[in-house]
């Protein structure tokens, strides 16, 4: 494909609008049916068949004879402390997105529904002579609310990484960016922008500890993305948009 991986400041605004088109155009497309396999994420389990599991990794220590607690422990390195430290947190966490989603699915409140990429960061956008020249890895589109998507780019394009905050300058840069291109996500649903990011920081880590579980990729840099995003989900609780 043409271009060059994007650069999170540079292609920020760019990403806004490209977003806001895909949104759009996919808000129209005639065929409004679930995608196969591919649950919108208020119907997603919050990894029910293997939180006990999860739990049980939780509360073990270094000298576990569970296997996946092994698992763990050996190849999350030093970080693997600090997750069992903050497993009240996560307990806690899940417990309330996972009821915050069921009551706002439940609710009458209207919010753009559309195709979603599911994955809109940086390295999934290539950029040649300024502007988006290719869109890469749809494996987790499907139909869902819109707000996820632009939440998540959000995050991705306004995080400030090593302080694991959001950068509310650039934030409200995106979603200037993003309204001008007439994206469907209307400023009436902005108040849920920060409790989306919120929500999908804590999907990725409930999705990181199934995968312990279930056999994927497991390792220090695992460990690390799941603290920062522990980290950010307490330093997101008092952020406004």
């Amino acid at each position: 494909m043409p271009g060059q991986m994007a650069e999170r400041d540079s292609a920020r605004l760019p990403a806004a609008r490209f977003l806001a088109d895909f949104h759009r155009i996919g808000v129209n497309y005639p065929d409004h049916s679930a995608r196969p396999g591919v649950p919108a994420w208020r119907d997603w389990d919050w990894a029910e068949p293997d939180w006990p599991t999860i739990q049980a990794m939780l509360t073990s220590d270094a000298n576990t004879g569970n296997p996946a607690a092994q698992r763990f422990w050996q190849a999350g390195g030093a970080w693997t402390e600090q997750i069992v430290a903050r497993r009240t947190q996560i307990i806690q966490e899940r417990t309330y997105f996972q009821q915050w989603l069921t009551e706002l699915a439940t609710s009458a409140r209207p919010l753009a529904e559309g195709p979603m990429h599911d994955d809109y960061h940086r390295k999934n956008l290539l950029v040649e002579d300024g502007a988006i020249s290719a869109f890469l890895d749809w494996d987790g589109c499907h139909r869902d609310w819109l707000m996820m998507d632009l939440a998540t780019a959000i995050w991705e394009f306004c995080l400030e990484k090593a302080a694991h905050k959001l950068n509310l300058d650039h934030a409200q840069a995106f979603l200037a960016a993003y309204a001008a291109a007439q994206g469907p996500v209307t400023t009436q649903e902005f108040d849920l922008i920060v409790p989306f990011i919120r929500c999908r920081r804590m999907i990725e880590v409930v999705s990181v500890l199934q995968g312990i579980v279930t056999g994927e990729a497991w390792d220090e840099g695992h460990a690390e993305y799941l603290i920062h995003n522990l980290i950010s989900l307490d330093n997101l609780r008092a952020v406004q948009l």
